[in-house]
């Protein structure tokens, strides 16, 4: 698992190449311009829309106009033969003022009489037309005026009558046909108009289609990104949990390793030291009861004896700590009672301990595991708390076994301890690593000035201890 799994490890997080990130950049300039593409597009399409209905109602308008010119101009006709024949001028007259006024407008524009601006024509052979045509009503007016002064010259058959036949006849056929060209010119437009629209209308779909593919495909690289770091995402912790396990069986090993070294430290020294210092008490023992002993020496072997035993007791106390005879031959339950009794041991502190019977609670492996956080707590409440008052809780609980040692000691900075860089909670930290070994947790609660609470949770039977 060493150089191997590293470098498949930097294979999964290689960076991605410049051609991908080329791509990436690509496409995020592209979004803008399809964006901007459509947007112009948009535009123009609205612009030639409302060119064409400008251009359409500016052709009616004039149509419009054309239509009454030509209505008036046969009234005015029809007016002038009855004023011939001794009808009223006045008909006439307001028939020629509405001929100029129409005239005007389809020349030059101007308003209408629905309220509307005329704009002439921008063909210019239409608007060559039209100046021709306001020229010929102008001469019609002159000839009309002239007739109305005169009625004798204009009677029927005269030549006045026949110029002015004429000039109506031609007026007619310009008006006409300057409405049929106005038409047409419109027709045209707005076919021309409809061709670009219609080619308007192609590019915006063309564009609309390329974004949408544009998006497919780049939703299409996402996803597959997606799946891909999802896939690496689980290869690593696959790889994580793998590793885990191996420091947790190594974990495992070494805490087995050490209890088996305390053991066999045990053994030593309850079966090396402690009777090599037995048997020099009672050399000493000898020495003292032989008659005719000096004084001095007498002391001496006094002290050496009392020093020997202290020596025995601590051999013992020390050979308990490490392999607990109680666990191994009364079971956990009496170990933990004992051990709530002894194992805090500066004086005034005052001790209580309320502890079920747990000896079937959890596995037998998992029993030394759960004296040795217990004797960690309790030690650790001897060196640090200088408490008043010590708390001992074990508690057997449907599926959970329950341990707590709190105190109402000086307590400490618990995040400031776990800080980076700071030296200290090796305990805390092998106790924890041993509950979790029993598929338990600890937790651990302090603040200054308010005390220490240790809580310990294991899983009741069923329980592995890892190996």
């Amino acid at each position: 698992m060493g150089s191997a799994d590293a470098d498949n490890t930097r294979t999964l997080r290689a960076p991605p190449s410049p051609a991908a990130r080329s791509c990436t950049g690509a496409s995020w300039v592209l979004t803008p311009a399809i964006v901007a593409a459509l947007g112009l597009v948009s535009v123009g399409l609205l612009v030639v829309a409302i060119r064409l209905n400008d251009d359409q109602a500016a052709s009616v308008a004039v149509a419009d106009v054309l239509a009454q010119l030509r209505n008036r101009l046969s009234t005015s006709h029809l007016w002038l033969e009855e004023a011939a024949a001794g009808g009223e001028k006045s008909k006439v007259e307001a028939d020629l003022a509405d001929l100029a006024r129409l005239a005007d407008l389809v020349a030059f524009g101007g308003w209408n009489d629905s309220g509307r601006w005329v704009v002439p024509s921008r063909d210019p052979e239409l608007a060559r037309d039209g100046k021709e045509l306001w020229g010929m009503v102008a001469q019609w007016r002159a000839i009309a005026a002239h007739s109305l002064e005169d009625l004798a010259i204009a009677g029927e058959g005269s030549e006045l009558e026949r110029y002015a036949d004429e000039v109506f006849e031609a007026l007619q056929t310009r008006a006409t046909a300057m409405e049929k060209g106005l038409r047409a010119g419109y027709a045209r437009r707005a076919a021309g108009t409809k061709a670009l629209l219609l080619t308007l209308m192609v590019i915006w779909c063309g564009i609309v289609a390329a974004t949408t593919a544009v998006v497919w495909v780049r939703e299409r690289r996402r996803l597959t990104v997606e799946r891909q770091l999802a896939s690496t995402t689980l290869e690593l912790e696959r790889r994580v949990d793998a590793r885990t396990l191996v420091l947790q069986e190594l974990n495992g090993q070494l805490l087995t390793a050490q209890e088996t070294e305390r053991r066999r430290v045990a053994t030593e020294l309850h079966d090396a030291l402690g009777h090599t210092l037995v048997l020099a008490k009672l050399c000493v023992a000898g020495a003292q009861a032989e008659p005719g002993g000096k004084s001095g020496s007498s002391a001496a072997l006094t002290e050496l004896a009392t020093m020997l035993d202290q020596a025995i007791d601590e051999t013992h106390r020390l050979a308990h700590d490490l392999r607990p005879a109680t666990l191994e031959n009364l079971g956990l339950t009496a170990a933990l009672r004992l051990l709530s009794e002894n194992g805090v041991t500066h004086g005034g502190a005052q001790v209580e301990a309320h502890i079920d019977e747990v000896d079937d609670a959890i596995p037998a492996a998992a029993h030394v595991v759960v004296y040795r956080i217990m004797q960690e707590a309790l030690t650790n409440v001897t060196k640090h708390a200088h408490a008043t008052r010590v708390s001992i809780l074990v508690r057997r609980h449907p599926g959970l076994l329950e341990a707590t040692v709190e105190d109402d000691g000086p307590g400490f900075d618990l995040a400031g301890l776990q800080r980076p860089g700071k030296h200290g909670g090796f305990g805390l930290a092998t106790m924890k690593e041993r509950a979790r070994l029993l598929g338990g947790a600890l937790a651990v609660t302090s603040d200054v000035g308010r005390g220490t609470r240790v809580h310990l949770e294991v899983p009741s039977m069923g329980a592995a201890v890892r190996s």
